[in-house]
């Protein structure tokens, strides 16, 4: 008997075994359903954050510029958590890629390669379209994007404890 045969047939005894034993327990079909049905929506909600993170970044360097001349002001204004978030939301695409059977047939450093360099893509085209500045001007995304504009950086005038007085917020 060949050795790959053999091994097979020990290998289908052993879970049997373990089956009869109690230490398997038989899952339904609807369990992995679900479970492949959660990481498919996981898996396109982290993609869709990035792309959206990575396109917002983007946006907020060519509206504030890149910061040379404005350094001081660019780094007090830019939301460091964005980057940080968007490689979050990768890194979690990520380990939602490994769980599919098609991730084992190739090269995983590929996949992750194309993974990563789609969602830079994506949000670089949704920011050339011009999406951003409609986005920035009305809709619901507006006070949104507003909140991080440089031009949008003025004193905001609040009443004071003290004998409802004035005063600015910097």
């Amino acid at each position: 008997m060949p050795k790959e045969i053999k091994n097979k047939k020990n290998l289908e005894e052993k879970v049997v075994n373990m089956i009869k034993k109690g230490q398997i327990k038989m899952r339904p079909k609807w369990y992995f359903v679900a479970g492949s049905l959660f990481a498919t929506i996981g898996l396109i909600g982290s993609s869709i954050s990035a792309m959206f993170l990575t396109n917002f970044i983007f946006f907020l360097i060519r509206k504030n510029g890149p910061g040379f001349g404005k350094i001081g002001l660019a780094m007090q204004i830019f939301p460091w958590w964005l980057p940080f978030l968007a490689i979050l939301m990768v890194f979690l695409g990520v380990l939602l890629l490994k769980r599919y059977d098609f991730s084992y047939r190739k090269n995983f450093l590929v996949i992750i390669l194309i993974f990563i360099l789609s969602i830079i893509f994506s949000a670089w085209v949704i920011d050339k379209s011009g999406i951003n500045e409609i986005w920035s001007k009305k809709g619901p995304m507006k006070r949104f994007y507003q909140q991080f504009q440089e031009d949008n950086q003025r004193p905001m005038i609040r009443k004071g404890p003290k004998n409802q007085q004035r005063y600015f917020v910097k």
